[in-house]
C-alpha cells in the first residue's frame, strides 16, 4: 500500500512539474491546418494498438483514443459552428471515466474542447461533438507529442474512399463532405 501511495504522489508530482493537470495541448488555435475529407457514416476499425480513431456522421463527430499511454489533445470548431457535446459517446461506447479522464469546453474559446486522459490499456474513451459547418480542426498529443501515425480516420477524398488512413499531419482539419 505504501508503494502505490508513493506511486500516486510521484505521479501527481510529474503531473505537477510539466503543467499541473492542464488539459489539452496548451497551444493556441492553430492557423492553416490543411483540410482532409472524411466519409461519413463510415466505422474505422480497431486496429488494437494505442492512439486515436476519428468518425463522423452529418455533423457530428467522434474522437476516440485506446491505449495505456497519456492522450491529450484539443480539437475546434469554427466560430459559431459548436453544436451538443456528449462525453463518452451518445451510445456509451467510449466511456470516460471520471479518475482517468478529464474534459474542459470552451478555456477562453467557444469553439474548443481539451481533453486529456490516461486509460487503461484496452479501454477507449472519447466524446461526440456536433458541429454546424462539419469541420472539426484536430490537435492531438500521445505521450506529448504530436504522433499523426497515431491518429485514423475513414478517408472521404475519391481516391482513398473509405479506407482507413493515418493523418498525414497534425494539426489537421477533417471536414465531412
Amino acid at each position: 500500500m505504501l508503494i502505490l501511495k508513493a506511486a500516486f504522489f510521484f505521479l501527481l508530482a510529474s503531473l505537477a512539474a510539466c503543467g499541473g493537470n492542464s488539459v489539452g495541448t496548451g497551444f493556441p488555435r492553430p492557423s492553416g491546418a490543411p483540410p482532409y475529407l472524411i466519409a461519413l457514416g463510415a466505422a474505422a476499425d480497431d486496429l488494437g494498438f494505442p492512439g486515436y480513431i476519428i468518425t463522423a456522421n452529418t455533423g457530428v463527430y467522434r474522437v476516440t483514443w485506446a491505449g495505456g499511454n497519456e492522450f491529450r489533445g484539443s480539437v475546434f470548431t469554427s466560430s459559431g459552428a459548436f453544436g451538443s457535446f456528449f462525453p463518452g459517446c451518445t451510445d456509451g461506447a467510449c466511456s470516460l471515466a471520471s479518475g482517468e479522464d478529464r474534459v474542459v469546453l470552451g478555456n477562453g474559446d467557444p469553439g474548443r474542447i481539451d481533453f486529456i486522459s490516461f486509460p487503461a490499456s484496452g479501454k477507449r474513451s472519447g466524446f461526440d461533438v456536433q458541429v454546424g459547418d462539419g469541420t472539426l480542426l484536430v490537435d492531438v498529443l500521445v505521450d506529448g507529442g504530436r504522433n499523426p501515425q497515431l491518429v485514423q480516420f475513414v478517408s472521404g477524398d475519391p481516391q482513398t474512399f473509405n479506407q482507413t488512413v493515418t493523418a498525414p499531419t497534425i494539426p489537421l482539419t477533417l471536414v465531412d463532405r
